[in-house]
This record gives structure tokens, C-alpha cells and sequence, in this order.
């Protein structure tokens, strides 16, 4: 980014004006505390960006933008805005100040009075600072039965303000340890634990904590990590400097892969030895479809799951087989501690006409033991044996443990098989067995490339069966992971000729070592890279101006770049098969001329040079826009290759078009542009032996006509999409497959009460016979997405309406627990059969706080199943009687009465019946041969008197249905609830409180028996609460619960709970608050049932009169330092006491 501030002094006021580079819509730009709004002006190339993009806060004087259906500033690379300021030299902010009481020692030395206040008054005056800072930090211990000793921690801290006139700090650190990526549906993220702290002077910037550094002054040497260190900035008139020291929070990964017609996920990311379910630091992915950078975010074009890795695309585009899917990103490894050193410098001499800099990158991983985890001496002489061949560095997958030892819930049994009449050793998960001994990991290998697959059983864990040879995904082998060395050394310079013709040239070195265990091969580590070239800027000639560029680049085959520096299709680019490594050389020329009013015409002509590959290219390009309206742009390009190492001579043409043609009235503010886009590509690839046509070869032809339409309250857009696509069958290409696509969006706004937006895009992929004889099928796709806002002119009812329909891919889900400690953990695991090995039936919620060591997760199958994807809401409220005006007696009390209600459908279905889904024919949703997982919730509540502060009455009745088809069972969900809460003030200190309710919770499961319940209760409990003073207050709660488990039929099992529970809260010393809570339980039970079933008939308390008590407090040391208490503690029948405590320590400054 780049920023340019010029300042020409006015009478009273002062011009500004500022240039932004590369403007981000989620960045705000500081520009002034006394900035006059009424005069910003925001411009880009085309024109005035309208007032509703952007946003100035007169308090920290930043101007903001945000994206609009009406304007997006995704393609605006340049922004000039203009302003007027006062001249003022006034902070905005003053820190208050207290008055200081006079310290009466001060008298008692008659003569030293008014010097000490002096000297006093002189402090106060050096200790003045603009600092704004606000924190806590907190230390705390976790204690409890049946678990171990556990420490936590907390620390929030925010700084920022002046230090000196010409020096700023921020910092915010946030530690909480909580190992959860930030959620990624949206653009901004919000993550749990960070810190960054940044000074900044004049010429300076120092930033520490978790840094994101983005090297782009070298084009070989480029480079953008999330860090964990530490990176400077230093500026001045002739140099420009940074470096950065740190620990590598990720590794970089670049996948390219093709889209599924009309599956919008989830796509898998992975490692780089095939990793599964790898956690994706947050934020730093891009996401490119075919070719172009696209955003994170509901609003925008996909969304992603950092903590499983996996990528969905929106409604806001259809993805088809043609689409081209890259994703760089980074994820955590573990393997090795990685370090990072960079440094990057630029001088500039001659009146800044000659320039040069210079890069230098470092990135290790540890070679010692203490710099990794998971490596033994026995690994590392493997390692030191296998070089830079990872195949010699496998290993089994099986180890032998204690048996004793309890780390380890999957243990296989290793066995013999035959199968026809062959004996294969495999390995066998068999609880119980003393024979499991061996903790076995599997890689995975590819569809059909294994013995093994992941199946889902009730045992809790990740568990692999074999299944014969080539006949799964997985074997149980593991790469060994070598730690690697990278280092790269980039020297560039420019020099302007004049204004307008510029000379610029790079050399770089590389010296990659794939294991520094081994120094066998590294005689290839080190190679080199260089670039040159001329460039020609805007350079006067007739009615434009002319530019020219031409440029030779050479890579060595050993040359090894920290990220990707090319065009991100490359490739395609050179109708290139792969990128294997290989020395290359690529030369290029370019030329274009610019006319005026946006309108140019490019061309460009080049040559690739790779072991055994040379490709020809030529391509060109205008655009053309005029004050009428119309506007059309045309690009082709044309690819000539002959691939020796493939056998292939290819020949590869593509273009595309777009015409367009845009109406104005002026008066009335509406625009009608029709327009008309068409592409098509030819790619011939001939194998070199015979002249026949590859499978790679294809041709398409596409065509959309299409119209907008713009108001003031109308935004419509409709476009039609004609596809045909030819691919090879008898060595010809013949039509393989024809595609219908229509998209509309509809948004209306026609008054402030109603606002709706909508998008529809549908496709139609036919194939022909005889390819459809190849496993091809013909395809439909939609996509729909419709929210609506509504409110009636009296706002006695407003609601919304939202639905949302696509096709994607769902895999099913496999229920694991994972042990996490008691600071996180939510469910507790009883071994019900005394076997030793944990079962996902054997785990339930915590009963009191802290209790629970485990939290659940959810991890995706191997086998992904195509789905229609349903989400519908609807939300309303409605005050029925609001038409009845009036502030007292009847009417009054009638007005206030609230209806509120919400319908919400989910849906995840294999059905071919695809209206059924769309037009929601509920009769067909959640069955259990189609649905993967759906949900049916109707909430609906009514309150009686909200205006009353005295008395309160609410009616609510909710409706819950589920089915979710999970890797190791089929489960139904059946709730209905109904409850009436009655509040009253029976005094000025005191209230009671009444409520019935009564429902049905049943939960069946195919294969997990224990899980299969039906409850019918009925709940009354009456409360009364007093405050007794200002510092006590005090409440009594006592209820009558009687439960049926109905699910066995003649064996229904009866339950009746007695509560009675006691709760305070004290104020004391005005420092301490304390919450205390003591209930009595006497649960009797009439018949047997199954675990759960149990747990939940008597809400995890089991039979008999037990006791819960709970005492939560902070007491106030000082003003600074609170300490917080909170321990719980339960009886459980035939068994010891539960005790949980809590101990925090938290210091706020």
C-alpha cells in the first residue's frame, strides 16, 4: 500500500488529498482528526464513489469503505480523496485529571511547603501521557475428583496512545488458550488468542507478536507468512528497509484442482505428505477461480472450516466441472520448531532514478532432538540414510505399547488371513483383547491404493479395517518427516533512462536441503535465477500514449521459491501438463496503447523453454468504452507446445468477448444495460507417434445475453448461458455434453417497510449417448438464495424470511471425544462395561462445573455423498392487539401483548426428487434412506404483560425434529416442550415465581441401543425470592418432576424427582459477592433402562436423594487485584463425593 498526503495551505481551512494503492474494503485509512466531513470527496478512475461506501469516524478521524450491492471496490486498485481540515493544534482527547489532595505532612516542616508542592506539581506535569491502556491478566488452578491437577491462564491487554510527540504504540495481546481457529464465515476475523504490539515513528515501524510480513520489492525472493516474532519498517527519502525474525507458525501449501458441476463443497485441503483434517491458520488463504482472487465470507464467494480444513463456495456462484480451483494457504505442523529470518532493502540514488535492492530469506527446521516431537534416534538414522528420496524414509506404522498404559483408546491386535489361498498379516481392532497391543497410523494412498479403510463403530476413536488388497484408501506405514533448510539471495535494481523508458534486472540464488539429517544429495541444493528487461511508461504518441515491455526470465531446475511468483494459471498459460521442476526460460514481449476514455488495445508475443517442452505464444486484447454508453472488450490468446518428455505437440486458442450498451435517464435515476459476453477455446493435443488426439484435447463454445436493470428501488439482472463442449471419442472431437444456464437476481427496496433480495442460477448439463457410456450422467444445478425484510407501517409486525438451496457434497460424521482437561471439557466418561476402552455411548454432559475433561467433535467420513442442501428461516413478531391505543385500563394492557415465533427448516438430502426439496414437501423431509442430517424447530411464545414490571406471564411451545446418519448410526431426535412461566410481586422485596411445563424428548438410535429413550414428564416448580437487606438476597425454589420412559413398551419405567434448593447472593465489605447455591434431590425410580436413558430420566443424578451445592464468589484485594472462588461439589449414590474447584487470581490494570 501506498500512501501520497500533499497539503496547499487556504485562508481558514486547509486542501488535503490523499492517494491510496491497493484499497482494501475492510482497512480503515487515518486521514485527520479535524476533518471537515461535509468536504471529503472520494474518486476513482470512473468516477465519484457514493457517500454510503464510506464512512469517517470524526473520533479517531479514519475513513472506512464498505462494499454495496450498488459499488464494490474489489477491482479499484487507485482511490483519490480530497478534504479540507482545520488548522487546529488541539489534541481530541485530554486525560482527566483528579484533584490531588494536599498531603498535610507538607506543613510540618515550616519552609519546605511551597518547594515540595512544587516539585510534586513538576511530576505531575512530566508524568502527563496520552496512553490509553486497559487489561487484565489472570492465574488460575483447576482441582476436582477423578481428575488431575490443571493450571489456566488469561491475559487481555489493550495500549495505545503517544509515547512521545512523534512516536505511537498499540498493542493488543490476548492470551486465553483456547485452541480454536476463528470462525470463517466472514470477512473480518476474530481470533481468540493474539499478540501484536506496534511502535511507530516518523520513518519506523516495529511490530512484534504474531506479525504478517509481506516481502514483494524482489520477484524471485517474494514472500507473505503469518509470523510469530518480530518485523521493522524504516523509510526514508533514499531507502527503504525491513526484516523480520521469528518462529514459523505454518507451512505454505498451493493446490490446484477442478470444481464438480454444481457442488459447492466441501473441498478438502490437505498437507504436503497428505494430511487430513489440518488446521488452517486463519487468514491466510486466497482462494483464485479461474484465475481471479475471490473473498471469504457469507456475503461473498466461499466460506471455510479452518478446523477441518475444508472449503465451501456460496450461493453467490455456481461451480461447474469447467471451474479452475487454486488455494494457497498455510497450515500448522508440528513436526519441527521452524525459524524464519528475513531482511529486504531498496536504495535509491540519482534523484531516485536508480534503484537497487536486495532480499535475503532463511527458513529452518531444528535438526536436534529438542526441535521436535515425534522423531526417535532410530527414525533419525533412517533419515540420515534416505537423503532426498522420501520413499526410503517409511516406516511401519505399528508400535508395541504397555499394555497398562491408558493413553491409548484404539489398539489392533496383529493377526494372520487368508484370502485366496494367500496369507496376509494384518492388523485387527478387537476391544478387550489382550492381544492389543499395537498403536497402529495409517497414510492414506489413494482410492483403491490400500488395504484398509476408516470405518465408524462405537468405539471412540478414529478405527481402520482391512479390506483387501486394492481395495481401500490407507496402509499402515508413516513418511518420516525431514527437517528442511531454505535460503534464497536476491539482488534487483532499475535505472530510468528518463521519464519514461526504464532498464530493471534480478539475480537470485536458492540453496534448498529437503534433510538436513543427510548430506547425501545435496549436491543439487544450490541453483540460481535471473530476470532483465526493458519497460517502456505512458509514452506520448498520436491520441494516446504507448507502453512497451520486454523481459527475458531464466529459472534454474533446482531453483526452489518460497511461494509462487508466476501468474497463478501459469500453466494454462503455456498449455503446460504439470510443474514439475525444471530449468526454464521464458521470453516475452508487450505492447500497448491507450486511447482516452478507459479505452486501449494490448498484444503480446512470447517464447517458454523447459527440459524437453518449448511452447510459442501470442496473444492480444482491447477495450473500448465511449460517453454514449456502449462498451466492448475482445482477448484472445494462441498457445503453439511441443512436449518431447509427453510425446505431445499441443495447440491451444481461446477468446472471449463482451459487448454492452447502457441507457440513461437522468431524470428519474434508471439504467438499462443489455449486453452480450461469449468465449471459446480449442485445444488440440496430438500425441507425436501418430498424430491422434489426446483425451486432453477439448473445444467449447459459450454464449450469455443478458440485461440489468438499475433504480432507486429496483436492481434487476437476468442472463442466459449456452454451452456446448466437444471432447475426443474415435480420435475426433465430437459434441460431448450441451449446458442451459439461467441467473436472475431480483432486489427491491419499494418502501422502508419491505426489502427483499433475491438470486436464482440454474444449469442444465446434458450429455450426449455415447459418452454417457463412459459413467457420465447429466446434471442440474441450483442455486437459490432469498432474504426478505418486512415490518408493517404501525411496527406491530415485523419478521423475515430467508432461503437459501444448493447442491454440494456431505460426507458422514463420525461422534469422537477428545480429552482436553477440565478447562474446556464438557462431558465425563464412565466406563459403563469396565472394559477399558471408551465408547462414544460411555460419555455425557457434566452435571456441575469443571466436572467434565472431554469436549465432542464431529470429524468428516472418506465418502462424500451428493446432496441438496436446504436452509430455511422464518422469523416474526406481531403485537396483535397493537391497533388498541390507549396508556391504561384494558387497552393498554391488550397493546402490549407479544407474539413471537420461529420456523426453521435444515436439510441434507441423496433424494432425486429434487422438487420435493425445493418446495418444501416436509412430508419427505429427514427420511431415512435419503437425508444425511435435517432439522425441523417451530418456537413459538407469547408474552402477556411485558409492560408490567410487577407481573409477567409468557407462554411458550417449541417443536423439535432431527435425523442425523452418522458413520457409526442412524439417529432420530423427537422434542416437544410446552411451558407456562408465571412472575409476580407478591411485596416491594419480594417475588414468586410459578411454571409448568410438560414435553416429550425421545432420541432412538439403529445401532447404539443405549441411546434409545422416550420421555414424557411433566415439571411444576414454584420459587419465591426476597431481598432481605442491600446485602443479601435470598431464594427459595421447590418442584415435582414425574418422568416415563415409554420406549420399551411393556416395560415403561417411571421416575419421580423432588428438588429443593436454596440460592443467595451476598454483598459484603463492599468487596466481596458471593453466589451460593445448595439443592436437595430425591429421585425414585420405578423399573430399569438403558445408560442414557437413565442419565437423562433422572437428569444425570441416578436414584436416591442426593445433594448439589455450588458457591461461586469474587472478593476485591484492591483496586487492581480481584480473587475469584468457584467450587461445586455433588453426592452420587454408592460412590465418593464429587469435589470441583476453581481458583483465579485476576490483576486489572
Amino acid at each position: 500500500m501506498l500512501l501520497w498526503p500533499q497539503v496547499t495551505k487556504a485562508q481558514t481551512l486547509q486542501d488535503k488529498n490523499l492517494s491510496i494503492d491497493s484499497v482494501k474494503a475492510d482497512t480503515a485509512y487515518y486521514i485527520g482528526e479535524w476533518v471537515l466531513e461535509s468536504s471529503i470527496s472520494v474518486q476513482t478512475d470512473s468516477g465519484e464513489v457514493p457517500t454510503q461506501n464510506w464512512l469517517y469516524d470524526p473520533i479517531r478521524g479514519t475513513l472506512s469503505f464498505r462494499n454495496t450491492n450498488e459499488f464494490s471496490f474489489r477491482d479499484i486498485k487507485y482511490l483519490q480523496i480530497e478534504y479540507k481540515v482545520y488548522p487546529y493544534s488541539l489534541r481530541r482527547f485530554y486525560n482527566d485529571r483528579a484533584v490531588q489532595p494536599l498531603d498535610t505532612s507538607l506543613l510540618n516542616k515550616e519552609g519546605d511547603v511551597f518547594s515540595r508542592f512544587n516539585l510534586n506539581a513538576e511530576n505531575n506535569r512530566n508524568n502527563e501521557s496520552d496512553l490509553q491502556q486497559r487489561g487484565s491478566l489472570s492465574r488460575g488452578i483447576i482441582v476436582g475428583t477423578n481428575q488431575d491437577f490443571a493450571l489456566e491462564s488469561g491475559l487481555d491487554f489493550e495500549l495505545s496512545g503517544k509515547l512521545t510527540d512523534d512516536i505511537t504504540i498499540s498493542a493488543v495481546l490476548t492470551d486465553r488458550s483456547i485452541p480454536i481457529q476463528p470462525d470463517g464465515t466472514t470477512q473480518n476475523l476474530k481470533e481468540f488468542d493474539r499478540v501484536f504490539i506496534q511502535v511507530e515513528a516518523p520513518s519506523t515501524t516495529i511490530e512484534m507478536g504474531d506479525v504478517d510480513i509481506s516481502l514483494e520489492k524482489s520477484t524471485f525472493a517474494k514472500l507473505n507468512r503469518r509470523l510469530q516474532g518480530a518485523a521493522g519498517y524504516n523509510s526514508t527519502t533514499f531507502t527503504d528497509v525491513a526484516a523480520a525474525a521469528s518462529v514459523v507458525r505454518g507451512v505454505f501449501k498451493s493446490v490446484r484442482f477442478a470444481g464438480l458441476e454444481g457442488v459447492q463443497g466441501p473441498y478438502r485441503l490437505t498437507g504436503n505428505e497428505n494430511d487430513e483434517f489440518v488446521i488452517i491458520l486463519a487468514g491466510t488463504e486466497r482462494v483464485y477461480l479461474n484465475g481471479k482472487l475471490v473473498d471469504r465470507g457469507e456475503e461473498e464467494e466461499y466460506i471455510i472450516d479452518y478446523g477441518l480444513g475444508e472449503l465451501y463456495f456460496t450461493n453467490n456462484l455456481l461451480i461447474k466441472d469447467e471451474t479452475r480451483i487454486v488455494v494457497e494457504y498455510e497450515y500448522i505442523d508440528q513436526n519441527f520448531n521452524r525459524t524464519l529470518v528475513a531482511a529486504e532493502g531498496e536504495g535509491k540514488l540519482l534523484n531516485d532514478r536508480f534503484k537497487i535492492g536486495a532480499t535475503v530469506i532463511r527458513q529452518a527446521d531444528g535438526n536436534n532432538l529438542l526441535s521436535q516431537q515425534t522423531l526417535t534416534e532410530s527414525d533419525i538414522d533412517i533419515l540420515r540414510q534416505a537423503g532426498d528420496d522420501r520413499t526410503v524414509a517409511r516406516v511401519s506404522g505399528a508400535e508395541m505399547i504397555d499394555p497398562d498404559d491408558e493413553d491409548f483408546n484404539v489398539l489392533y491386535t496383529q493377526i494372520d488371513t487368508v484370502v485366496n489361498g494367500q496369507t496376509f498379516i494384518i492388523f485387527k481392532n478387537e476391544p478387550g483383547s489382550e492381544e492389543a497391543v499395537f498403536r497402529v497410523r495409517f497414510s492414506n494412498v489413494g482410492e483403491f491404493q490400500g488395504s484398509y479403510q476408516r470405518v465408524g463403530t462405537s468405539v471412540n476413536g478414529l478405527l481402520f479395517k482391512w479390506v483387501g488388497p486394492n481395495q481401500g484408501e490407507y496402509e499402515p506405514f508413516r513418511t518420516l518427516p525431514a527437517p528442511i533448510q531454505q535460503q534464497m539471495a536476491a539482488l534487483n535494481s532499475s535505472f530510468l533512462v528518463n521519464d519514461n523508458i526504464k532498464l530493471f534486472g534480478e539475480w537470485a540464488v536458492s540453496d534448498y536441503d529437503q534433510n538436513r539429517f543427510s548430506t547425501l544429495d545435496d549436491a543439487d541444493n544450490i541453483d540460481h535465477s535471473y530476470l532483465g528487461g526493458i519497460q517502456i511508461d505512458t509514452l506520448k504518441a498520436g491520441m494516446g500514449s504507448l507502453s512497451f515491455k520486454a523481459e527475458r526470465r531464466y529459472s534454474g531446475s533446482n531453483f526452489e521459491f518460497f511461494e509462487r511468483t508466476r501468474e497463478v494459471e501459469f500453466d494454462r498459460k503455456w498449455n503446460l501438463s504439470g510443474f514439475e521442476k525444471s530449468q526454464e526460460t521464458t521470453n516475452e514481449l508487450s505492447a500497448r496503447y491507450d486511447f482516452k476514455r478507459s479505452s486501449f488495445i494490448n498484444g503480446e508475443y512470447g517464447f517458454i523453454d523447459r527440459f524437453g517442452f518449448t511452447g510459442e505464444r501470442q496473444a492480444a486484447a482491447f477495450q473500448m468504452e465511449n460517453s454514449k454508453g456502449l462498451g466492448a472488450t475482445y482477448s484472445q490468446d494462441w498457445i503453439r507446445s511441443e512436449d518431447d518428455f509427453a510425446g505431445i505437440n499441443g495447440n491451444w486458442f481461446r477468446q472471449q468477448g463482451r459487448l454492452s450498451k447502457q441507457f440513461n435517464n437522468r431524470d428519474l435515476k434508471r439504467t438499462f444495460t443489455p449486453f452480450i459476453q461469449f468465449e471459446h477455446e480449442e485445444r488440440l493435443q496430438r500425441d507425436q507417434s501418430d498424430d491422434s488426439l489426446t483425451n486432453q484435447s477439448l473445444r467449447f463454445y459459450e454464449i450469455v445475453p443478458g440485461v440489468n436493470y438499475q433504480s432507486e428501488k429496483w436492481l434487476i439482472g437476468y442472463s442466459m448461458g449456452f454451452r456446448t463442449d466437444f471432447r475426443v471419442n474415435e480420435n475426433r472431437l465430437e459434441k460431448e455434453s450441451k449446458a442451459l444456464q439461467h441467473s436472475v437476481q431480483l432486489n427491491v427496496t419499494p418502501s422502508n417497510y419491505v426489502s427483499t433480495q433475491n438470486k436464482i442460477t440454474v444449469r442444465n448439463k446434458d450429455f450426449n449417448a455415447q459418452f454417457e457410456e463412459n459413467g457420465n450422467t447429466d446434471k442440474r444445478s441450483l442455486l437459490i438464495r432469498s432474504n426478505t425484510s418486512y415490518s408493517s407501517i404501525s411496527d406491530n409486525w415485523t419478521g423475515n424470511f430467508l432461503y437459501e438451496a444448493n447442491t454440494q457434497r456431505q460426507a458422514l460424521l463420525q461422534e469422537t471425544f477428545i480429552e482436553v482437561g477440565p478447562e474446556i471439557g464438557q462431558y465425563v466418561w464412565d466406563d459403563l462395561n469396565n472394559d477399558g476402552v471408551e465408547q462414544v455411548d460411555e460419555f455425557f454432559l457434566e452435571i456441575t462445573p469443571n466436572e467434565g475433561t472431554y469436549i465432542r467433535q464431529f470429524l468428516p467420513s472418506d465418502d462424500l455423498f451428493p446432496v441438496i442442501d436446504l436452509k430455511v428461516r422464518l422469523r416474526n413478531e406481531i403485537n396483535p392487539l397493537g391497533f388498541m391505543k390507549g396508556e391504561e385500563g384494558v387497552n393498554y394492557f391488550l397493546n402490549q401483548m407479544v407474539f413471537r415465533s420461529r420456523f426453521d427448516v435444515a436439510e441434507n438430502s441423496t433424494t432425486n426428487d429434487l422438487a420435493d426439496i425445493y418446495f418444501l414437501n416436509l412430508q419427505t423431509f429427514r427420511d431415512a434412506a435419503t437425508t444425511i442430517q435435517g432439522r425441523f424447530t417451530f418456537e413459538k411464545e407469547l408474552d402477556v404483560l411485558p409492560a408490567y414490571d410487577s407481573y409477567d406471564i409468557s407462554v411458550r411451545y417449541n417443536q423439535s425434529r432431527s435425523l442425523n446418519r452418522r458413520s457409526s448410526e442412524l439417529q432420530r431426535i423427537f422434542i416437544d416442550a410446552f411451558a407456562v412461566d408465571f412472575g409476580y410481586d407478591i411485596t416491594s422485596t419480594i417475588q414468586g415465581d410459578s411454571k409448568v411445563s410438560f414435553g416429550t424428548n425421545r432420541t432412538t438410535s439403529n445401532t447404539i441401543s443405549n441411546r434409545n429413550y422416550d420421555i414424557y414428564s411433566q415439571n411444576f416448580e414454584q420459587g419465591f425470592g426476597a431481598t432481605l437487606n442491600r446485602s443479601w438476597r435470598t431464594g427459595f425454589v421447590a418442584s415435582y418432576s414425574n418422568k416415563k420412559d415409554r420406549f420399551q413398551v411393556n416395560n415403561t419405567v417411571d421416575a419421580q424427582i423432588v428438588k429443593i434448593r436454596n440460592t443467595n447472593r451476598f454483598f459484603l465489605w463492599r468487596k466481596m459477592q458471593a453466589n451460593s447455591s445448595l439443592e436437595f434431590r430425591n429421585v425414585r425410580v420405578n423399573g430399569t433402562t438403558n445408560a442414557v436413558g437413565n442419565f437423562e430420566l433422572t437428569e444425570g443424578s441416578g436414584e436416591g436423594s442426593n445433594l448439589l451445592w455450588s458457591l461461586n464468589s469474587s472478593y476485591r484485594v484492591s483496586n487492581l487485584i480481584r480473587l475469584n472462588l468457584v467450587y461445586d461439589g455433588r453426592t452420587v449414590k454408592d460412590r465418593p463425593t464429587i469435589h470441583t474447584a476453581r481458583l483465579t487470581v485476576k490483576a486489572i490494570f
